[in-house]
């Protein structure tokens, strides 16, 4: 997957990147390029996410 289009938004990066999470049949492997530097401001698809409750402020 190739992601070319920037964002601030978290839940907008997981759903695009996480396309190549995605189970199918005879799919091994996925490569992101990330040309926008979404993966710099919200982490690798793959890592472990921190999820709270609390608002945080902005």
């Amino acid at each position: 997957i190739i992601l070319a289009r920037p964002t601030k938004s978290f839940g907008l990066y997981l759903q695009m990147a996480g396309r190549t999470l995605r189970p199918f049949p005879g799919k091994e492997n996925a490569l992101v390029l990330d040309h926008a530097g979404a993966t710099y401001i919200h982490g690798f698809i793959h890592e472990e996410v921190n999820w709270s409750l609390i608002k945080m402020k902005r």
